[in-house]
């Protein structure tokens, strides 16, 4: 009976040594990784929220400058300016907020008698408030103190409604990477100047994947009543009227010219010339009976046009205009002229 009762009492302390002996792990390595987390958040993942390709109501959100705590007992500026410009750049892209960055909150509130239009009071302007540590900041670079390869940031990132002063959420995030590869940043967030020397590194992957978590974490705890900013669409514009033509001027059409009057020459033969008298020169002659067109009379010469198109000067006394009959006998041996 007491060997039985031994057995069980040593097999009983033998799993209550083992019991503490996992717990103690795991408290230890939440104490040294407190970020770290059995499973990942359910939330929709940045990607997808750039996805949705969101069109609706924004809110008004203020991101405080990070707080470097990754160096201890020393804070830094530049490391926070890094981690709020790229936070602030990635909440812009899910184009759910209008976002403004400041030190302090106290950038933003005051009174109404200083008429500056880049800050407003508290109550009426803001919908959201983020705030964040920086705990961790291993680069993993070699040469620099640290273990190459092995990049990582913890961020604790706060939200709060300043309205109400309720703190919405607090969360623990880290990234971590060990190499560049995958398909962390395609959300356009784009390195800061302070990060460029993690360019193509793990330490930019772990930059992004904190990011990326930190922003996708604020949308899931933003209230949907802080979505009250409606995007200004531009009124659409009325198409002016085509104005009507003017009305056509109808082309009043000049009536034809009188037909020319025709003459016939009655002498035998008569002398064209290259102008109104005997002193031009000949340049043809035509017989009794051809019909010549008369274009100008000029004392006693004829302007005239030939049947075949020609013009020249004819003497007056040598045609005769009678139509329909004979014409008047010329006087006896006329000379040409």
């Amino acid at each position: 009976m007491n060997q039985l009762l031994n057995y069980i009492f040593s097999k009983t302390l033998l799993f209550l040594i083992s019991l503490f002996f996992l717990m103690g792990c795991s408290a230890l390595d939440q104490a040294i990784h407190p970020d770290e987390k059995t499973a990942p958040p359910s939330r929709p993942t940045f990607e997808q929220i750039l996805k949705e390709d969101y069109k609706g109501p924004k809110a008004r959100v203020v991101v405080i400058r990070f707080i470097d705590k990754s160096v201890r007992g020393k804070e830094t500026s530049q490391v926070g300016d890094g981690i709020t410009d790229m936070l602030s750049n990635a909440l812009v892209a899910t184009n759910r907020y209008i976002v403004l960055v400041g030190k302090s909150l106290d950038d933003f509130i005051i009174g109404q008698d200083i008429g500056r239009p880049d800050r407003f009071k508290k109550e009426e302007a803001f919908d959201l408030l983020v705030e964040g540590t920086i705990k961790e900041f291993k680069h993993g670079i070699a040469g620099a103190g640290e273990e190459e390869g092995k990049s990582y940031v913890t961020l604790i990132v706060k939200v709060t409604n300043p309205r109400t002063n309720q703190e919405l959420a607090t969360e623990r995030i880290r990234g971590r990477a060990t190499d560049f590869g995958g398909t962390v940043g395609k959300g356009g967030v784009g390195l800061p100047k302070i990060f460029k020397d993690f360019s193509k590194t793990p330490m930019e992957k772990a930059l992004r994947i904190a990011i990326e978590e930190s922003a996708s974490f604020i949308v899931a705890k933003t209230p949907p009543e802080s979505y009250r900013v409606f995007p200004t669409i531009p009124p659409k514009e009325t198409p002016k009227p085509i104005p009507a033509p003017p009305p056509e001027t109808p082309k009043v059409i000049p009536p034809p010219p009188p037909p020319l009057r025709v003459t016939q020459v009655v002498w035998a033969y008569v002398n064209l010339r290259e102008g109104p008298g005997m002193n031009y020169k000949v340049i043809g002659n035509v017989k009794k009976g051809t019909s010549l067109k008369i274009l100008e009379v000029k004392g006693d010469w004829l302007h005239v046009r030939l049947e075949d198109g020609s013009e020249a000067w004819v003497s007056k006394l040598a045609t005769s205009e009678a139509s329909n009959s004979s014409p008047s006998p010329p006087p006896p041996k006329p000379s040409p002229m």
